[in-house]
């Protein structure tokens, strides 16, 4: 996520995303934090988590997949450098 659009990301496209019946996960990735928050659908409500380390993992159910954070980050340092 750009910090020039981070209010925009965490405000109206959260809302309006979560319109849509169909979708059960919203991912946002804090590049500078290296930091992932993820929002998933819970019936009628919503559960957010926050992962704070690139040690951590996260779970997307459904599909039934689990991410490593560092994965969804790659080598930052090398995409960079290039």
């Amino acid at each position: 996520m750009s910090p020039t659009s981070e209010r925009r990301d965490i405000g109206a496209k959260y809302a309006n995303y979560f319109r849509h019946p169909s979708l059960q996960h919203y991912l946002i990735l804090f590049t500078e934090e290296q930091m992932a928050t993820l929002h998933t659908r819970a019936g009628p409500g919503l559960l957010t988590s926050r992962v704070a380390g690139l040690e951590d993992s996260l779970t997307l159910y459904p599909p039934g997949i689990t991410l490593a954070v560092s994965d969804l980050f790659g080598d930052l340092d090398q995409a960079f450098a290039d």
